[in-house]
């Protein structure tokens, strides 16, 4: 659970469900985890998903403890096209410290976000 004492920080724009509109996020920080919660403007739908601060024994975390974010182009972006007919799809990839990146996206299937670590 976010520590009730979570201070509220802004995610950079995205478009993560491919519709070519942005969508909202928002972003919680507190000291031992982060909540990125994204509404999909396709859905209207929110999805959250929460990684840890400074644990790098846990998969889900970044070794740091001050998350940032860098909005990249789908590795799969020829699907994307092809599905969604759209170059207006992006991810988020998650990094802090020294552990790999997270990368956050939009299961077209499932109307949430996901996530995948290297």
């Amino acid at each position: 659970m976010i520590n009730v004492q979570a201070r509220e920080l802004k995610l950079p724009d995205v478009d993560v469900d491919c519709d070519g509109v942005i969508d909202k996020g928002e972003l919680t920080v507190s000291t031992t985890d982060f909540k990125i919660t994204i509404v999909a403007s396709s859905n209207n739908k929110a999805s959250s998903l929460e990684f840890g601060l400074g644990q790098p024994s846990r998969q889900d975390a970044i070794c740091g403890k001050t998350p940032s974010f860098a909005v990249v182009e789908p590795d799969v972006l020829e699907m994307h096209i092809s599905m969604f007919g759209s170059l207006q799809c992006s991810d988020i990839v998650v990094s802090g410290g020294e552990c790999d990146s997270i990368t956050v996206f939009f299961n077209h299937i499932t109307g949430e976000l996901n996530w995948w670590r290297l």
